[in-house]
């Protein structure tokens, strides 16, 4: 039996390319996913421990990147300085104390460089757990409300503005 060929290549050699383009594809959007997953649970996790390390105290004021790095709650590779930590996008994670309703009763965790087409997951990936989130500079969450995806200040609409490069999550010491 012939096999049909257009310009040279085979039905069956361009079905095997179609199939390896595809499974490519669906590789990249597992990736990406998982880079949001990922860093989601490191965030989580160093929220969880700032929270631990904060609880002999009366508030915040002590909780810094080099506090939680001495106590091995930060990984000697995100480490940069006392404020800050490498993301996995490249940019910069500065940690600090904050206000969420009175005193140091919280920290702020910033993003800098954080890409376009992870800040929309990410955002409601961490989004509902933090007390105050910030894209942009402008608040799409507010305390104690809920977090905005659509509108004008919603999740949706900062992450696909050509300036939105930071993301800012404030958590309380206490738990939201």
């Amino acid at each position: 039996m012939a096999t049909k060929e257009i310009m040279g290549v085979s039905i069956a050699q361009l079905v095997t390319v179609a199939g390896i383009v595809a499974a490519l594809g669906a590789g990249v959007q597992l990736f990406k996913g998982s880079g949001v997953s990922n860093e989601a649970a490191y965030v989580n996790q160093l929220v969880s421990d700032a929270r631990a390390y904060a609880s002999a105290d009366a508030d915040a004021s002590n909780v810094s990147v080099a506090n939680l790095y001495a106590a091995k709650k930060v990984p000697p590779n995100r480490y940069l300085s006392a404020t800050t930590m490498s993301t996995p996008w490249g940019g910069t994670l500065t940690l600090a104390t904050t206000t969420i309703s009175a005193g140091t009763d919280g920290i702020s965790l910033t993003y800098s460089a954080v890409p376009p087409g992870e800040c929309t997951d990410f955002g409601k990936t961490l989004g509902p757990g933090a007390a105050i989130v910030k894209i942009g500079g402008t608040t799409t969450k507010a305390y104690g409300a809920a977090l905005a995806t659509t509108g004008a200040s919603g999740v949706n609409t900062l992450c696909t503005a050509a300036s939105t490069e930071s993301m800012e999550f404030d958590f309380s010491i206490k738990g939201q």
